[in-house]
C-alpha cells in the first residue's frame, strides 16, 4: 500500500514540476515579448478592433478589456471567408 502512495506522489510531483517549468517558460516569453513590443502591439490592436466593432455602443470607447476577451477573437469571423478570424488579422499585422 505505501509503495502505491509513493509512486502516486512521485507522478504528481513530476506533473507539478512540469507545470511550474511551463509557467516559468511562459513568463519568460511575456518578458521577452514586452521588450520587443509584440505583446503590447497585439493587445493594442485587439482593443482597437473591439472599439471599432462596438463603435456607437456603450463599450465603443473602452480603455481596456479583461484578458479572457482575447479568447473571443477566434469567434469573430470574416463574412467573406468563414475560416478567417480576427486572430488571423492580428497575426498578419504583427508578423
Amino acid at each position: 500500500m505505501s509503495v502505491c502512495v509513493c509512486v502516486c506522489m512521485c507522478v504528481r510531483s513530476q506533473d507539478l514540476t512540469n507545470k511550474i517549468v511551463a509557467l516559468g517558460d511562459a513568463c519568460q516569453e511575456v518578458i521577452q515579448s514586452s521588450e520587443q513590443g509584440v505583446l503590447n502591439t497585439i493587445l493594442g490592436l485587439a482593443l482597437l478592433f473591439g472599439n471599432f466593432m462596438n463603435y456607437g455602443a456603450s463599450q465603443g470607447l473602452a480603455a481596456g478589456f479583461p484578458i479572457e476577451y482575447l479568447l473571443k477573437l477566434k469567434e469573430c469571423r470574416s463574412p467573406i471567408n468563414k475560416g478567417f478570424t480576427l486572430v488571423h488579422s492580428l497575426a498578419r499585422y504583427v508578423y
